[in-house]
């Protein structure tokens, strides 16, 4: 997890680190990184969090460095 918020800022062209993670939780589908397989996240992992709560996931996924 070490550098996800830098990594997360250059995956996709013209998208914040912010945008990446929140798609990557909403729909872990969304963006599969090469080497790892589709599935390793559950799909309805955000359905569990309040909006509150995943905003302090993604802030807390931005701190790693």
């Amino acid at each position: 997890m070490k550098g996800v918020g830098n990594r997360a800022a250059e995956r996709v062209p013209g998208q914040d680190a912010r945008t990446y993670l929140m798609t990557s939780i909403l729909n872990p589908s969304a963006y599969l990184v090469e080497g790892f397989q589709d599935g390793l996240m559950p799909a309805n992992l955000a359905k569990k969090l309040t909006g509150e709560e995943l905003d302090g996931v993604i802030e807390y996924l931005l701190t790693l460095e």
